[in-house]
């Protein structure tokens, strides 16, 4: 029976081509020649179409940031002493850029570093800060932890000296914390003790 259906779908789409095929003859035809069956020549060329063709540009700013956390560790006297600071390398952030010129802020979710687990002491946020690093065309600055908490995006971190369009530009940054023996009373119950507050950067047009 499956074979048969097959034929017989062939058989109507075979019979549907020389149909229309027979119209088609028909229709050349009828346009072509008079009544005394001469030709008359070619149908008229129409009216005329357009169609607008638009390029349509948006302008294009993300920033993405290379760590979900930075862990400033004092483990020797020495580091009480000097403090402790790590540098991003390889791209910290990572910002596209295209359509006007842009600066990169940065805030804290609080003016201090908060203790956790019970722990109600705080380290001073002016004992913390971050600094970008220049680059060529690229000024960068130094912020504490308490002077990036205000406004809407805390403070400007970087600045380029003129209008750029970049793709994937990296910027690093050292952040740092105090020596001079400043957190040797922070330590909860004499044992591992951690200090947090968020970081948030943003990507601001100028």
């Amino acid at each position: 029976m499956e074979s048969v259906i097959k034929k017989k779908g062939r058989t109507v789409l075979i019979s549907t081509m020389l149909v229309a095929a027979g119209l088609l003859v028909s229709t050349a035809d009828a346009q072509t020649t008079g009544a005394s069956g001469n030709q008359i020549g070619p149908v008229g060329d129409g009216s005329p179409a357009q169609v607008a063709l638009n390029v349509i540009l948006k302008p294009v700013r993300t920033l993405t940031v290379s760590h979900d956390q930075i862990n400033l560790v004092y483990e020797t006297a020495n580091d009480y002493e000097n403090g402790v600071s790590y540098t991003t390398t390889g791209g910290h952030l990572h910002v596209t850029n295209i359509g006007g010129g842009y600066k990169l802020f940065v805030k804290s979710s609080t003016p201090n570093l908060l203790g956790e687990n019970g722990n109600q002491n705080t380290i001073d946020g002016s004992t913390v800060t971050i600094t970008g690093l220049a680059q060529s065309g690229v000024y960068a600055y130094s912020r504490k932890i308490n002077d990036i908490n205000g406004g809407t995006n805390g403070a400007e971190l970087f600045h380029h000296s003129e209008n750029a369009n970049v793709v994937d530009k990296a910027y690093d940054v050292e952040y740092k914390a105090a020596g001079d023996n400043a957190y040797m009373n922070k330590l909860f119950n004499g044992q591992q003790t951690k200090y947090t507050v968020n970081v948030v950067y943003t990507i601001v047009s100028e």
